[in-house]
């Protein structure tokens, strides 16, 4: 069991995954938000490759279009 801390929730996954999978299943659009993870902003191009582990801390921010 993966426990992490995502925006302040509790967050169990049954196995680690990749970021940019994780993401893509709760319905982040990857292009439109920033991840932080254990207080070092993550790089989108890698996304791909940030595997989500045991303890990490995930703070999320989507950016929203307007005027």
């Amino acid at each position: 069991m993966v426990r992490l801390l995502v925006n302040g929730n509790s967050v169990e996954l049954a196995e680690p995954m990749l970021l940019a999978y994780w993401l893509e299943s709760k319905g982040y659009t990857i292009k439109t938000v920033a991840v932080e993870i254990n207080g070092t902003i993550v790089e989108p191009e890698l996304y791909e490759a940030m595997v989500l582990s045991d303890g990490m801390q995930v703070e999320i921010v989507s950016f929203v279009g307007g005027g």
